[in-house]
């Protein structure tokens, strides 16, 4: 039992980060990709594939980060039990959407394969 609890809390502290670097991997990936095949750069509603695949994962990742901490939120059972854990999942979380948002910002500004 404390196995899992244990597991569960250290899940809980790095969703945001492991998110954060999901995603990272993700859009990086996916930019290198793109630019190295000409052929798959298509447009779609004037925001090329790789805008749109940018979106998609920063949405998927910030939704991941705010599902598991809302429902964390939800089911604590008091607020003595867990403070700092809750203190420092939540701070990583914030600083992992921060991250996820400041890296998705060039996509608004520079041509990803110019």
């Amino acid at each position: 039992m404390a196995h899992a609890s244990f597991l569960r809390c250290v899940m809980l502290v790095f969703i945001g980060p492991i998110a954060w670097a999901m995603h990272f991997l993700l859009i990086y990936s996916l930019v290198g990709i793109v630019c190295a095949r000409p052929l798959i750069q298509q447009d779609w509603p004037g925001i090329g594939i790789v805008g749109w695949g940018i979106g998609v994962a920063t949405a998927g990742a910030i939704g991941t980060i705010a599902a598991v901490h809302f429902r964390h939120w939800q089911a604590r059972p008091s607020p003595a039990g867990g403070g700092f854990i809750g203190w420092l999942a939540s701070s990583l979380a914030l600083l992992s959407i921060v991250a996820i948002v400041w890296q998705t910002l060039p996509v608004l500004f520079v041509a990803p394969c110019g």
